[in-house]
């Protein structure tokens, strides 16, 4: 569904082996899941002959930590109501 949905909107779909990718501490003292999301761009990027990391991907600075219910997801009614 992914690849269909990709090609009828001229996108590309890049498969890739996602192991040990959060093991690799390529971007320091990131969250391992997100070190391991950066690591897994820079191999699709990589196998398409794209730069490793584009200007508009840098790691965070600093990730903000909070209870899960104070996130209020997009298009939720919560994010609705505050918005």
């Amino acid at each position: 569904m992914l690849s269909y949905k990709a090609e009828s909107a001229n996108k590309i779909v890049v498969r890739i082996d996602p192991r040990n990718t959060s093991k690799e501490k390529n971007y320091g003292k990131l969250d391992r899941d997100y070190n391991a999301s950066l690591n897994i761009l820079q191999r699709g990027l990589s196998g398409q002959g794209l730069p490793l990391v584009p200007v508009e991907i840098e790691p965070l600075r600093e990730l903000i930590q909070g209870p899960a219910s104070s996130i209020v997801e997009a298009g939720s009614p919560q994010a609705l109501a505050v918005g």
